[in-house]
């Protein structure tokens, strides 16, 4: 067996973080949207919602980090640009959007 290219090796970071945004991405908007819509009473509720979103914005920059490591070393043959993607909506435009 040989061993894994580089530019392959990119190729399927680039698809893994792609991969593992759009689940959290789905965790976050549906996190703002409980916390826009759960009663203020229910405070443990909303401390556990507090505690999901802070985990979900984590790992958002994690793979936020891994994608720009990737960008950065991807030489001209490598990895095309799209593959390595951003989340740019908020989690309020996302949510306007889907509920």
């Amino acid at each position: 067996m040989y061993p894994m290219r580089s530019i392959e090796l990119k190729e399927v970071i680039a698809s893994l973080v792609h991969a593992l945004r759009q689940p959290l991405s789905t965790i976050g908007t549906s996190v703002y949207y409980l916390q826009m819509t759960v009663s203020p009473d229910l405070g443990e509720l909303r401390d556990q919602l507090a505690r999901i979103e802070q985990e979900v914005e984590t790992a958002g920059r994690i793979l936020t980090d891994l994608g720009r490591s990737i960008e950065r070393r991807r030489d001209h043959a490598g990895v095309p640009e799209e593959t390595v993607s951003s989340l740019s909506s908020t989690n309020e435009e996302i949510a306007e959007v889907t509920y």
